[in-house]
């Protein structure tokens, strides 16, 4: 679970965004270099929140392949 921090005015004026996620409740900080860079991080951080993992597109996953090379038949 990613949740936001309700924020303070200071944290507005310095662009700040803090956001707590996790079980135990691990907090992160994060320091935009303008208000505009903090909505774009905040728009994309709630849309990655909202969007459910299914409907994420992945890769589809390669078996590895070993190709060993056939022996040379032995001759005497």
């Amino acid at each position: 679970t990613i949740a936001f921090i309700p924020c303070s005015l200071r944290d507005v004026a310095k662009h700040t965004i803090e956001i707590v996620y996790g079980t135990s409740g691990k907090r992160l900080r994060l320091r935009a270099s303008s208000a505009l860079q903090r909505e774009k991080w905040m728009t994309a951080i709630a849309t990655a929140v909202a969007t459910p993992l299914c409907l994420v597109t992945l890769a589809p996953a390669t078996k590895p392949t070993l190709d060993i090379p056939r022996a040379l038949p032995y001759r005497v």
